[in-house]
């Protein structure tokens, strides 16, 4: 499996074409797991987790000794990232054929899962893959239209995952995160959602959110 990442979050304003049509513009996922891929606790455990930026990609650990035991073993550090990853997003993943070619994916064991800047993308062969590497933003642009218009009319909530602020349908920031849609009441929330996705991912898939007002958030205060 590929294992390329990039610290920046990956915010697709609107419906993602457009914001995704070159590479440059896919600044990668924010790192989505709960735990840490050293200790396997649970991040936040142990106070404000260790942001580490291996080659660009996006990796927090729950304390600042984990961080120089993942660079004695990186390779298995990130096996170990991409396999819990595939974990997380395979059930998300809504395409049944392959990205580049169109083609049906093959029987799941023949899948090739490639985890690009914390995002999964299932492959149905090493020449697809390939060919997705060298043109990565524009399969990930189009990756993220079919998340949208899989997901867009079936979100489980009416209120912001953030702030609690109700979506106005009109107004609202919408994003695609480790193969979700998610939709936020403003640019602010999407900065506060990729501190801590996994939390707020968590949350969206229970179809909850915070009261109006109570989140981590000054958007109540500005609007009064």
């Amino acid at each position: 499996m590929c294992r390329v990442g990039n610290f920046a979050a990956a915010i697709v304003f609107g419906f993602a074409a457009a914001a995704c049509a070159e590479d440059a513009a896919f600044k990668g996922d924010p790192y989505s797991l709960n735990v840490c891929p050293t200790s396997d606790e649970e991040l936040g455990s142990m106070g404000e987790p260790i942001v580490y930026s291996h080659e660009g990609r996006d990796i927090k650990f729950c304390c600042d000794g984990c961080p120089p035991r993942f660079k004695g073993d990186v390779a298995k550090g990130l096996a170990k990232i991409d396999a819990l990853m595939i974990a997380d997003q395979k059930p998300h993943y809504v395409l049944t054929s392959d990205i580049v070619t169109g083609e049906a994916l093959p029987a799941d064991g023949q899948i090739i899962d490639v985890v690009h800047f914390n995002r999964l993308v299932r492959l149905g062969s090493q020449k697809s893959a390939q060919a997705f590497m060298k043109d990565p933003g524009t399969y990930i642009a189009k990756l993220n239209d079919a998340v949208i218009a899989a997901q867009k009319d079936h979100y489980p909530i009416d209120k912001c995952i953030v702030s609690g602020e109700k979506l106005t349908g009109t107004e609202d920031t919408q994003g695609v995160f480790a193969n979700r849609f998610v939709k936020f009441c403003c640019a602010d929330c999407v900065d506060i959602f990729v501190q801590s996705p996994a939390k707020y991912l968590s949350m969206l898939e229970k179809g909850e959110a915070p009261a109006a007002g109570s989140g981590p958030h000054k958007h109540h205060e500005e609007h009064e």
